[in-house]
């Protein structure tokens, strides 16, 4: 199948409405989700939503689960996928290829960010084969920074079990979803020389978020 060149990111606000308001309520029963500290994403305005990675199921839950719809990077892959490709896009999905730098995803990463609108990263680059935290990068501090927006932590935890690698379907097992506080990365604010966050503030950023993600993480897995 040919290769994406090209991508317009184009959401269908309208698509994104009338399919969370028939499937979201189905979908969090299914999974007996719970999820708590929604209260802390800002209800308009950008945001960078950074959150650990388990399952491809992560992003399509935690869009259950946000009072706004967000924006994600996926697989390039996936696209190709008939209606599966079509889908992701009218939800606002960007494709990434993985394999080397992806200028053409950071654009659309960045167009998403400039349209006021919800950024979903998943720091660790690839998903948790333990369930553990695997070292964050920098993407989402950077984003944050970048555009002085909103850092908001988020945590989720069963969706490694209830889809694993290789599943074709997805099991009932419980999903938590925990929102944190936006981190506050004024104290970090870099003075533009013509570049981009300086590597000391990127790393100051990205330490602060995967502990907080970690704490929220710990939050669930001792209310479980």
């Amino acid at each position: 199948m040919a290769e994406i060149v090209e991508y317009r990111w184009s959401p269908s606000p309208r698509f994104y409405r009338l399919t969370h308001r028939l499937l979201a309520s189905p979908v969090a029963a299914y999974f007996r989700m719970h999820w708590q500290g929604i209260e802390h994403i800002p209800r308009d305005g950008a945001i960078v939503l950074a959150c650990n990675h388990l399952s491809n199921l992560d992003p399509v839950l935690l869009a259950v689960a946000s009072p706004r719809p967000i924006n994600y990077l996926a697989k390039i892959e996936l696209f190709r996928v008939p209606v599966l490709g079509n889908l992701i896009r009218r939800y606002g999905a960007i494709p990434l290829r993985r394999s080397a730098s992806d200028p053409e995803a950071i654009r659309l990463a960045e167009q998403v960010l400039e349209h006021q609108q919800v950024l979903a990263l998943f720091p660790e680059g690839t998903r948790s084969k333990t369930g553990e935290l695997k070292p964050f990068r920098f993407g989402a501090a950077r984003m944050a920074l970048k555009y002085n927006v909103p850092l908001v932590p988020a945590a989720i935890t069963g969706t490694d079990s209830a889809m694993p690698t290789g599943a074709k379907f997805p099991r009932r097992v419980p999903i938590r979803i925990a929102f944190g506080a936006p981190i506050d990365t004024a104290p970090y604010r870099y003075q533009n020389t013509g570049g981009g966050p300086e590597v000391h503030l990127l790393e100051a950023v990205t330490n602060l978020l995967q502990s907080e993600v970690q704490r929220l993480k710990n939050t669930i897995d001792e209310a479980s």
